[in-house]
């Protein structure tokens, strides 16, 4: 760890633990066809954001790593340039702790309800200034594992007060939303309790400290739901067999504690991650994804956002380094105009 061997276009040069790591260009590079700008890159540690802000607007630093949609959209409007992975996305799910006993959620109804009752698409734009986006499901538009026969659902409050009728909730219920103060959700939690509000369903929120969330909350709620953000990549069948199948009871998925596991959504998952071939494993995953959502709605997508974003410098050109189909930087392909 202290001294990384690798074949790249930069070495390690320097390293000031918890500070900096400072690079240099590989003069034995073996790849001569390649153009590497730079002769050296500095990846500094900085923590909070208002820090970050202050380094980029001074020129103290180029780019910077990561930072909320309220930090991308204030250095946007400064004038900074956003690049964004194309291969890694991040979901921000309400997850319904479903067949608990005695609770209105065990109800499918009551939980397509409550995912009529919230705009996403307000949340969106107003509360994530048009950063992230809406997906009617557990996939992103435009990948290999979007599903256009899942309905999903839009916003329709209307349509929530009838489903609650039916169930038998006509003059609405108190539930509880959890989620861990160290994701910083509390914007969403706040809209999506007014949203509730006005479908007659009072939500109590409960942010819990991260020791809590990480060690018990998010795999232990009695009744409720939990509002957790997570990163997803290339092959989403590995997420939903961590989250949605019945290994999630034995694991640490989303849905640990939920008593709430069909024995065809597992069949589904299984298929999909046992597929011998892509066009197999994509038809018994399109299946998982409506069963997902439409079938037994054990989750709301409530807003997506891309997971690794960098906010750069307006004199930095991205040139495959940041906005790539990697899971990493490349530093061959960013230079100054």
């Amino acid at each position: 760890m202290q001294n990384p061997v690798g074949t790249g276009p930069y070495v390690l040069d320097k390293w000031v633990n918890d500070d900096s790591k400072t690079f240099k260009k590989n003069e034995n590079y073996w790849n001569k066809e390649a153009t590497v700008y730079l002769d050296s890159v500095e990846t500094k540690v900085i923590a909070d954001e208002m820090s970050a802000q202050a380094a980029l607007l001074n020129g103290d630093i180029n780019a910077y790593f990561g930072g909320s949609t309220s930090f991308q959209n204030t250095m946007m409007k400064a004038g900074f340039e956003r690049a964004a992975n194309k291969m890694n996305y991040r979901i921000y799910f309400l997850i319904f702790a479903s067949d608990v006993e005695g609770s209105p959620l065990a109800d499918v109804k009551v939980r397509q309800a409550i995912s009529y009752a919230i705009d996403s698409q307000s949340i969106a734009e107003n509360v994530d200034f048009g950063i992230t986006f809406v997906s009617k499901e557990y996939a992103v538009e435009g990948t290999p594992f979007y599903n256009d026969a899942v309905k999903g659902y839009g916003y329709d409050a209307a349509k929530a007060k009838e489903l609650l009728k039916e169930a038998g909730y006509e003059n609405g219920f108190t539930t509880t939303v959890y989620a861990g103060v160290d994701q910083a959700l509390t914007s969403y939690l706040v809209a999506i309790q007014g949203y509730l509000k006005e479908v007659g369903i009072t939500l109590d929120i409960e942010e819990q400290e991260t020791a809590i969330w990480t060690s018990k909350g998010i795999y232990d709620i009695d009744e409720g739901m939990i509002l957790a953000g997570h990163g997803f990549g290339a092959n989403l069948v590995n997420q939903q067999v961590s989250n949605f199948s019945k290994r999630a009871r034995e694991g640490v998925g989303m849905l640990k504690e939920c008593k709430l596991h069909p024995d065809d959504l597992d069949n589904a998952i299984m298929s999909a991650l046992q597929a011998s071939d892509t066009a197999e494993m994509l038809k018994y995953e399109f299946q998982a994804q409506e069963m997902i959502i439409d079938d037994y709605c054990l989750g709301y997508p409530v807003v997506m956002s891309e997971a690794y974003v960098t906010m750069m410098n307006k004199d930095l050109v991205d040139a495959n380094c940041f906005a790539n189909n990697d899971n990493f930087p490349d530093f061959t392909g960013i230079y100054f105009k």
